[in-house]
């Protein structure tokens, strides 16, 4: 009889163990998705969680702000930053930061993804056409 009782509490008390694992295990994933580099696989925050808007694909607009905004092109595991102020060089940096801190990266890793990061014609025709990049990896361009 009393072996019968010791398995019970060992069944429950190995049933709480692997819940708790569990709960921890997703708490600490929840809301972030993995983008594959190439050469390594970097955890971001979600960019599907809170969407401005959702296009074919499961590409996704996922801030936009007066000066910027960013998609995701999840085909290519791109992200497309686009300035939209023609004070482009604060722009680019609020954008960056706002970047950073979005997908809740650093920018070691952030120089590690497929960004372009672009002026439209209508905001700077001399701009206009061109991926610079982030400013503080070393394929990022100046203005």
């Amino acid at each position: 009889m009393k072996k019968k009782y010791i398995y019970i509490i060992l069944i429950i008390t190995l049933t709480v163990a692997a819940l708790f694992l569990l709960f921890f295990y997703f708490k600490k994933n929840y809301g972030q998705m993995t983008v594959n580099t190439g050469k390594e696989k970097i955890k971001v925050n979600d960019v599907y969680k809170n969407p401005v808007e959702i296009f074919p694909n499961s590409d996704v607009e996922y801030k936009k702000t007066a000066d910027y905004y960013f998609d995701y092109y999840a085909n290519n595991q791109l992200f497309v930053i686009t300035l939209t102020n023609r004070d482009i060089k604060t722009a680019r940096e609020n954008a960056e930061k706002d970047f950073l801190n979005t997908l809740q990266i650093s920018k070691e890793q952030a120089c590690k993804l497929n960004i372009q990061l672009g002026v439209p014609f209508s905001i700077n025709e001399a701009a206009a056409g061109k991926n610079y990049g982030l400013s503080f990896c070393p394929n990022g361009k100046p203005f």
